[in-house]
């Protein structure tokens, strides 16, 4: 596979632009503003699907949206099959959210096909106006001069564009309302303002006049070219006034989350909404355009870290040789704290509205307390009555130091072969283990995060209020939360095990995940960590001393049967059954040295008597032996790994596993004394009630006795941002949560981060909005809306001009394309692709002629009349136009439900058709000659879907191919095939990172705006991301965030809504309580399912859910307490056999995951708390 060149951003932007401009001449047409008049060959009523006025009173679905006046597509493809791969992964839909909508009150803008649009601003009074307006209209014309010489002319008759443009001046006033012609009787404008505040509400509207009469269309259309206006469009200036700010009606957090809000987002200010389009405005001051757009556009900046405010060296801060003294030592901590503490000073004066100022003065005390921690933070690691603290820190600086090396220097490899790196001497220093000399620097954000909660991890009972806090981590996605987290899991680790060698094994610290897809990827990066924590347990480098324990640092994944095998059974069964030649499992590589452990033949997978080992395959790696890992529940239950990186579902089991209980809590070790929750903001609605409710058991086992009981540290790490703490108390029993980095006044701007704006060198990702109100459907609009994003990447290539005989090394052709002297390309010789260097390449008027460096193996076909005489193509090797659209090769497609991706899922046929049409229509000899005129559209070969549904190796192999890069032409049959689209739910929006993903597409508003963050930052992390929005048209909430695109956009974390987590809700309690209500008393030592109804352990489980209650919802407090009376009550009747088992069972038991309406069940109990959402009852009368 050849590969692929080096490409610049400046270069990948024009490829982004290119498909923008392509995707606006698809459906909207070009600008209104611009002279050019064109000619197409497509009817624009079928072609263009924004900015159309139609007669008024035609309903949206009056006729077909496909374009029958133009062909028969069933003659011009039946020669032409496509080999597609679909894999419908898809086995159920599942039952999607319909609520139920308001219409939009602008009829004649929503309801039917579109006859109307507007915009509406605020101005003041007695001010000068100037409306600019434009639309065009199209005349179907027969061509004299058609070019086409295939079996169809395609371009026998074309439309032919007239634009018209105009001025209409207003001088505002109050209730003004003017209506004016401009088109004959057929089109107007009008004006309208109302007053409000002293101030003028106006809006400006272009209306189609004409009505419809259904008894006077004719059969194949209920309207024709004269009835219609294309690529309308209206821009307001104010020529002594200005536009005045206005409000958007979108809803936002209210009281001090709200009030923060205002104060961080409010420079970014609104100056006009859509009614039936979007608007724009100019970013000057005082603002004096506005104007409409039909496919807006908004470019957001990076949120990115400010990595020069302090150089913080891993390696000169680990000082493994004790080179330096430590206030030489840990200058780079003093210099960010006292860096920090300026900034906060030069803010606090910075002048700001009366408005404002308290809300201000709440965010600046925040940010100085999070400052006095981080100075606590530096003081104990100086502290010489406390070795350890500094001894920690030093280990965990050189550990991520070793990680981030070894993780992101060395590249896969065979086994056996020498380490893959491309820097020879860090090569050598890896192979060496001399990881003195490895160099690495904290992002300043990440060690702050890690300096602020030294203190309570030090001493917990000391900083008992901060221990209870929940540490939030706020940065975009791909920010390097992940490493700063990792941080604080190492120097709790080091630091336990420093305190108490033995005692200071077990489980140390759980992160955990919503999905296993995010877990698998976490997976990775953190198994780099543990290697390096491992090998500095029997390995202390340079002049440090220090005992770690005998027990090994390890990692322990806990998925569930649909992630990994659950026993070492199942994964020896797995072994026998694998295809291929080779295994599913999720560590495919060595963390340490990257030697492949995935194939047969590598033995990183060993069966051993009962056992399945992993070992590195490389017998010089030094963990050839045994990996640190453990990917079976089985194993970890049996070995209790350091780190358990477990889904939130997991934690059902401890109601029915006494052997997960024993994991966290025994006689031999230390309970776990830190959690890490990622993502935190999905863990919400119904996954989140559930979440919160069993966390009253991880907690309860989590806690240990010192005088006071000392409960585990819980940081969390999110990509969206709330100010409330209203999540975090329903979820940890009433526990506050801070944000770091703080938010002072201006969004963005942290000190340890800051806003780019999009630049020359910096690039953001860009939104662009589509509603296609023209057509009859959602699925109608949006397999129309994806062509020309998929089509835009392709280019014509060179052809065969005339038949080349074998033995020839000349070949005439028709285009240059991107060959050139010394490059080479390939042809299909009898099914076979073949190789050939191009010596020179010379031109002779007309013709241009390749000189090859050997002779044609094969006869090669020119132009012919006869239709079995297919003429050759040459596909040039790999080049920088395949580079600069590789980002944008693969299309993300994201849907907000099974059911919706269903619908599309059936329409890749359709989609390859449109593909076919779209070439010989609007992209008529741009992708092929006239002969040809389709040669070289867009080739869909393979579709994927990832859903929940599938299983780990499946979801492993889609990865795998996602990281194929994309190019128009193979050069031979066994280049690989990556991805041409990809259908997704949720599943792609935590936990795929594939950095060279450029394209998304996201069918209908996400339910939340935090969804929508989440999903749109899967692309654009390493190349210039665009991401297209199709907004439902029979969606009021679409229509509205469409009309306020770039309100919305600006600004769109301001609308982050509130979480809502509710574990003592009636129906939480009803499903849950129970369960979890066993589940602790089993974790206070319960050994048998029968108990008395004196026994201390049910009052102790009452009392600790109860003051869950008191924290997060005192109004539940007595149904609460009622329903654990009848819970005990229940419980304590009589002699039980048995706890009851996941699967089910026979006998009298406690649990059953299927119900207490079974006679010999007590209580219901869930095995998964994600199945709360498919949980119906049925009530038969």
């Amino acid at each position: 596979m050849d590969k692929l060149p080096r490409a610049s951003i400046n270069e990948r932007v024009s490829a982004r632009k290119k498909i923008v401009k392509d995707f606006i001449e698809a459906h909207y047409g070009g600008s209104w503003e611009d002279p050019e008049e064109k000619e197409i060959y497509t009817n624009p009523i079928y072609q263009y699907s924004s900015g159309v006025l139609y007669p008024q009173g035609i309903n949206i679905n009056e006729e077909s949206d496909t374009s029958v006046d133009a062909f028969n597509e069933e003659t011009i493809f039946e020669d032409d099959e496509d080999e597609l791969d679909h894999n419908r992964n898809l086995r159920q839909a599942e039952q999607d959210e319909n609520d139920e909508e308001d219409l939009n009150t602008v009829d004649l803008a929503s309801q039917q096909k579109p006859s109307a649009f507007g915009i509406n601003f605020l101005i003041p009074n007695e001010g000068n106006f100037i409306i600019k307006f434009g639309y065009s209209k199209f005349s179907e014309e027969i061509n004299p001069t058609p070019k086409s010489t295939s079996k169809r002319k395609y371009d026998k008759d074309f439309f032919k564009e007239k634009k018209f443009k105009g001025e209409v001046k207003f001088e505002s006033a109050k209730n003004l309302s003017i209506e004016q012609i401009i088109e004959k009787d057929n089109l107007k404008i009008v004006i309208k303002t109302r007053e409000k505040d002293n101030l003028l509400l106006t809006s400006v509207s272009m209306v189609n006049t004409q009505k419809f009469h259904k008894s006077e269309s004719s059969d194949s259309s209920p309207y024709n070219l004269n009835n219609c206006f294309f690529k309308c469009g209206l821009k307001i200036l104010a020529t002594d006034k200005e536009f005045l700010p206005i409000k958007s009606g979108l809803k936002q957090q209210v009281g001090e989350n709200g009030d923060s809000l205002e104060l961080l987002f409010r420079k970014k200010k609104s100056y006009a909404s859509g009614q039936g389009c979007a608007s724009n405005w100019s970013e000057d001051y005082p603002c004096k355009e506005v104007w409409t757009e039909f496919i807006p556009l908004y470019e957001i900046g990076k949120i990115s870290p400010s990595d020069d405010i302090a150089d913080c060296k891993m390696n000169d801060l680990a000082d493994v040789n004790s080179s330096k003294q430590k206030k030489e030592r840990y200058q780079s901590l003093d210099k960010l704290a006292e860096g920090y503490e300026k900034w906060l000073k030069e803010k606090f004066i910075e002048p700001i509205d009366e408005d404002f100022k308290a809300t201000a003065e709440r965010h600046f005390k925040d940010a100085t307390e999070i400052l006095e921690r981080i100075k606590k933070g530096i003081e104990l690691i100086k502290d010489n009555n406390e070795p350890n603290i500094e001894k920690a820190f030093r280990l965990t600086n050189h550990a991520m130091a070793i990680q981030f090396n070894r993780l992101n220097f060395l590249k896969s490899k065979e086994k056996n072969e020498e380490l893959n790196c491309e820097d020879e001497n860090l090569k050598e220093v890896l192979k060496n283990l001399d990881h003195e000399k490895l160099e690495a620097t904290w992002r300043p954000f990440q060690i702050a995060f890690l300096l602020l909660v030294i203190p309570e991890i030090a001493r917990p009972s000391e900083y008992e209020y901060e221990r209870n806090l929940v540490d939030l981590i706020w940065f975009p996605t791909g920010g390097g939360k992940t490493e700063a987290y990792f941080g604080v899991f190492a120097f709790t680790t080091f630091l336990r095990r420093l305190n108490d060698p033995q005692g200071g094994g077990g489980v140390s610290t759980i992160m955990r995940y919503t999905l296993r897809l995010l877990t698998s990827d976490q997976f990775r990066r953190s198994s780099a960590l543990i290697c390096a924590m491992d090998f500095l347990r029997e390995n202390k480098p340079g002049k440090l001393e220090y005992d770690l324990g005998d027990q090994e640092i390890s990692l322990g994944l806990w998925l569930g049967r649909a992630g990994s095998p659950r026993t070492h059974r199942d994964a020896k069964q797995e072994m026998k059954n694998v295809q291929g030649g080779k295994y599913y499992f999720i560590l495919h590589e060595c963390p340490w040295c990257k030697s492949s452990l995935i194939k047969t033949t590598d033995g990183g997978y060993e069966s051993l008597n009962d056992k399945v080992n992993i070992k590195c395959s490389d017998d010089k790696c030094y963990f050839h032996n045994q990996l640190p890992i453990k990917l079976w529940e089985e194993s970890i239950f049996d070995e209790r790994p350091t780190l358990v990186l477990a889904t939130v579902d997991n934690f059902a089991k401890l109601v029915w596993k006494n052997e997960a209980i024993e994991t966290f809590k025994n006689d031999l070790y230390k309970p776990p004394e830190l959690i890490i929750q990622d993502e935190l903001h999905l863990i919400s609605g119904p996954l989140g009630t559930m979440t919160a409710l069993y966390e009253n058991i991880v907690l309860k086992l989590l806690s240990k006795n010192i005088q006071d009981i000392v409960e585990p540290k819980i940081i969390g790490a999110s990509a969206t941002l709330t100010f409330s703490d209203e999540q975090t108390k329903a979820l940890y029993r009433g526990r506050k949560k801070t944000i770091f980095p703080p938010q002072i006044l201006d969004w963005g701007d942290s000190y340890f981060s800051k806003e780019l704006p999009p630049a020359a060198d910096e690039f953001g990702r860009l939104y662009m909005g589509y509603f296609g109100s023209s057509k009859g459907s959602m699925i109608d609009a949006s397999t129309d809306a994806v062509i020309p994003l998929l089509q835009s990447p392709q280019e014509r290539l060179p052809q065969v001009e005339k038949d080349v005989i074998k033995g020839s090394d000349e070949i005439e052709i028709d285009i240059e394309s991107s060959l050139k002297n010394g490059s080479s390309f390939s042809v299909f010789h009898e099914n076979e692709f073949t190789k050939y260097l191009i010596k020179e390449i010379r031109k002779d008027k007309e013709r241009i002629i390749l000189k090859l460096d050997e002779p044609i193996l094969g006869n090669l076909n020119g132009p012919s009349n006869d239709v079995s005489k297919r003429r050759h193509s040459l596909y040039p090797q790999t080049s920088i136009k395949d580079t600069v659209f590789d980002p944008y090769g693969t299309l993300i497609w994201y849907f907000n439900s099974k059911r919706e991706l269903s619908f599309i899922s059936n329409q890749s046929i359709n989609i390859v058709n449109k593909l076919k049409t779209d070439a010989v229509k609007t992209n008529l000899f741009n992708l092929g000659s006239i002969d040809n005129p389709r040669g070289f559209r867009r080739q869909i070969r393979v579709i994927e879907e990832m859903t929940g549904r599938l299983t780990q190796s499946e979801i492993e192999n889609i990865k795998a191919r996602l990281d194929i890069p994309w190019k128009q032409n193979l050069s031979s049959k066994n280049d690989p095939r990556g991805i041409d689209i990809l259908l997704s739910t949720n599943m792609i929006s935590v936990g795929v990172d594939i950095p060279r993903l450029g394209l998304m597409v996201i069918n209908g508003q996400p339910r939340t705006t935090a969804e929508y963050i989440q999903a749109s930052s899967r692309i654009g992390r390493l190349h210039p991301g665009l991401v297209v929005t199709l907004y439902n048209h029979s969606k009021s909430k679409d229509r509205s965030l469409y009309e306020q695109f770039k309100n919305y956009h600006q600004s769109f974390y301001k609308y982050v809504e509130d979480v809502s987590v509710t574990p003592f809700a009636a129906g939480a309690r009803k499903r849950g309580l129970a369960a979890i209500f066993v589940g602790l008393v089993r974790s206070l030592g319960q050994l048998s399912p029968s108990i008395n109804s004196n026994d201390p352990k049910l009052s102790e489980a009452k009392e600790w859910i109860l003051d869950s209650v008191r924290s997060i919802d005192p109004n539940e407090l007595n149904s609460t307490n009622r329903d654990l009376d009848k819970i005990i009550d229940l419980w304590t009747r009589g002699a039980i056999e048995e706890w009851g088992t996941m699967a089910g069972g026979q006998e009298m038991r406690l649990l059953d995951p299927h119900g207490d309406l079974i006679p010999e069940v007590i209580f219901s109990a869930p095995t998964s708390l994600r199945s709360s959402d498919l949980n119906v009852e049925i009530y038969l009368k």
